[in-house]
């Protein structure tokens, strides 16, 4: 019997198995699932309140920022097209910061380390805040990573991107907002 085999017996490496292929299912599913899928919240509604805590402890709710326009960015560290955005979104944020324009992200579930590792290296300032419970992806209907709502001063619905967001279309919904 081989060194390896005594120290890893044959169910603990299949039992391993299982769980990384249910693991890679899980993420292709939230990845590429079909925008069908999950509705969301309606373009033209109001945007639900939600209390969240972020890295430092901080209780921030969606009402917080009642008065100025919001993108609500939902994204993981793990998720390639999130982090592909992440350097549009703090460029905006920015540009766009001193209008009253806020980016709010809304990381899904990870830890205060991971987050806050993730966000220093990237350099961005924005809030993040995360979603321990995944109680307000689900209300947001979150298929795929990384999703966007852009919210207006009246707390309306007026824009929903799924997938990655290319710096002109937030710049343009930026200036839509701030106007």
């Amino acid at each position: 019997m081989s060194a390896v085999a005594q120290r890893y017996p044959t169910y603990k490496r299949v039992t391993t198995m299982v769980v990384l292929a249910i693991f890679a299912l899980w993420v292709a599913y939230v990845l590429l699932a079909p925008n069908g899928k999950a509705q969301g919240i309606p373009i033209g509604s109001m945007a639900p309140d939600f209390e969240l805590v972020d890295t430092q402890g901080k209780t921030v709710k969606l009402s917080d920022f009642k008065g100025k326009p919001v993108m609500l960015n939902f994204f993981a560290t793990w998720c390639p097209p999130c982090r592909a955005e992440m350097p549009a979104l703090q460029a905006v944020y920015r540009d766009y910061e001193a209008k009253g324009f806020v980016i709010l992200g809304v990381n899904l579930g990870e830890t205060n380390l991971a987050v806050n590792n993730f966000a220093k290296g990237l350099g961005l300032t924005f809030p993040i805040v995360i979603d321990k419970s995944d109680a307000v992806s689900r209300t947001y209907g979150i298929i795929p990573l990384p999703t966007s709502y852009f919210v207006d001063k009246n707390g309306k619905v007026v824009s929903k991107v799924e997938g990655e967001i290319t710096k002109a279309k937030l710049e343009s919904l930026a200036k839509q907002l701030t106007q």
